[in-house]
């Protein structure tokens, strides 16, 4: 019987630990008895003794002869719902796997998941735990980014060091008041809970969500999406200050991209009309490209009997600036009896380029995070109207052809909206009901809106081409107008608990403490589209903004 009972170790808890398992280093102590195991979960404090340890290898070495239990002590079975906190018969690889810092013996390359070789981070231990649903997470500092898809339990507050052979672990225990530290690698969050109707419980883990960046400028330290059943007990959410949004680039001036002459490229561009070549050789139609894509056209000069007058200047203007310049193609009779040539382009609306409107709201969320509200880019200010071309000076064989009308002047671009201000913010919860029990969340300072900026200028359009001889010149071209001006963006919010859908419960004993929200940023027509400041609150319903 000694021999039996000699080759047999145990997780040492309070008649309450799971089967017994073999172990090579177990050797039996003056009485017989077994000595547990030092890599195994060893809970002092939790009520361990020697006696009921010992009690339980006889009881069942004692089955494993007579095939009964009957004799001796009864020996009640481990629940593996419970807790470490509540029991500590669980700490064992039978239920979970086990994480711990490397100067605890925790790594992802060596550890196989147990208590003695433990993981070294949770991703890692999460995405190898098959069939098991629970993580215990030794007292340390992690950095890394967890996403959770299914049923889980993440247990802290558990002590592994003490007594631990270097490079190993030692005896696990839970300890009331000590949290595991996670700290978020990226700042869209730092754990991600996606889990549907599965059941996710986090207890004594303190999660710090990553400063924001100017590519994720919102720092989250969990982020629950679509998930109903999910619970955080004596735990710490900490948001990092969010990053400020981006001040955006002034528009820039009207640009002359290319120019064109009866369907031919000439360089280099230019937006003036072509002159008259000949006596019967009005200047030919001038077709310019704006560096945002607009055109604009001079009107061709009239050339003989057959096509006397000049052709009309695009895009027409339904209300010309100022009034008098139509763009019309100059007649022979003007040309002849007034010696007036194409008429002028209109210059470009104002109208036309309106400031770009400013965030309207902080920001939206959805099923994939929070997303900072930008401002609006202003648009671009339009093309001129091209002058309209001039017809002939006098009738017959000897009227003399008409110049070219010129292309209208460039549009400025419209100036960029100010991005909006990346949030602080502890708990983001989506279309999740999530219960608090004891937790504390902390923000800080969200980041400011960043600022819009004024559109550029438009150029004035080109001169008309000279007429053949004594004849007229083809109109001027209309001005380009200003771009509008950006938005300026939303400031960041600084808010413990951001949801859409269920309401999450934090009970009594929950304590939540807020930065503050970001400042608006300054639009592109500063006071007409400034961006709105973000918000501070406890808790937020994001359809509020």
């Amino acid at each position: 019987m000694g021999g039996l009972v000699a080759g047999l170790a145990f997780v040492g808890c309070t008649g309450d630990a799971p089967a017994a398992k073999a172990s090579e280093g177990a050797t039996p102590d003056a009485g017989g008895s077994v000595a547990p195991d030092a890599g195994v979960g060893v809970v002092s404090d939790a009520g361990t003794s020697a006696s009921s340890t010992t009690a339980r290898a006889l009881a069942d070495a004692r089955a494993a002869v007579t095939g009964s239990a009957d004799a001796g002590p009864d020996v009640p079975t481990c629940d593996p719902t419970a807790p470490p906190s509540a029991s500590a018969c669980v700490l064992d690889a039978a239920y979970g796997v086990f994480v711990a810092p490397p100067s605890s013996g925790g790594s992802d390359l060596a550890g196989d998941g147990s208590a003695r070789s433990p993981y070294g981070s949770l991703s890692h231990a999460i995405a190898l735990l098959g069939s098991k649903t629970r993580v215990y997470v030794c007292d340390g500092v992690y950095t890394d980014q967890v996403v959770v898809t299914g049923p889980l339990s993440i247990f802290g507050g558990l002590t592994c060091g003490a007594g631990a052979a270097p490079g190993s672990a030692g005896p696990w225990a839970y300890r009331a008041g000590s949290r595991a530290t996670l700290r978020g690698s990226a700042p869209a969050f730092a754990v991600e809970v996606n889990a549907a109707g599965s059941a996710v419980d986090v207890e004594d883990l303190e999660i710090d969500g990553a400063p924001g960046t100017s590519a994720s400028p919102s720092s989250i330290a969990l982020f629950a999406t679509s998930s109903s059943s999910v619970t955080l007990r004596r735990t710490t959410l900490v948001a990092a200050p969010g990053f400020s949004g981006a001040n955006a680039v002034a528009g820039a001036v009207g640009t002359l991209v290319s120019t064109s002459v009866g369907g031919q490229a000439i360089t280099p561009a230019t937006a003036n009309g072509q002159p008259a070549t000949a006596l019967h050789a009005g200047g030919l139609s001038t077709t310019c490209t704006c560096g945002t894509g607009d055109t604009s056209v001079g009107g061709a000069g009239g050339s003989d009997p057959i096509t006397p007058d000049g052709e009309p200047g695009l895009p027409a203007s339904l209300t010309p600036t100022p009034s008098t310049d139509t763009g019309a193609g100059g007649t022979i009779m003007m040309c002849s009896v007034v010696q007036h040539g194409g008429v002028a382009g209109s210059n470009a609306v104002p109208a036309m380029a309106a400031d770009g409107a400013a965030a309207s709201a902080p920001g939206t969320l959805d099923g994939t995070g929070w997303h900072p509200a930008s401002g609006v880019a202003g648009p671009n200010g339009g093309a001129g109207q091209g002058g309209g071309g001039s017809g002939t000076r006098n009738l017959g064989p000897g009227g003399e052809a008409g110049g070219g009308g010129a292309c209208g002047g460039c549009g400025g671009s419209g100036g960029g909206a100010g991005t909006g201000g990346g949030g602080s913010i502890a708990l983001v919860a989506y279309d999740s009901p999530i219960q608090l029990f004891g937790a504390t969340l902390t923000t800080s300072a969200a980041g400011t809106g960043g600022n819009g900026a004024a559109g550029g200028t438009g150029v004035a359009g080109g001169t008309g081409g000279v007429g053949f001889a004594a004849s007229c010149s083809g109109g001027s071209g209309g001005a380009g107008a200003t771009g509008g001006a950006g938005g300026g963006g939303a400031g960041g919010v600084s808010v413990g608990i951001l949801y859409l859908g269920d309401l999450p419960l934090p009970d009594a004993a929950t304590v939540i403490t807020v930065g503050s929200a970001g400042t608006g940023g300054i639009g592109g027509d500063p006071g007409a589209n400034d961006g709105p400041a973000g918000a501070s609150a406890e808790t937020v319903d994001a359809t509020a903004f």
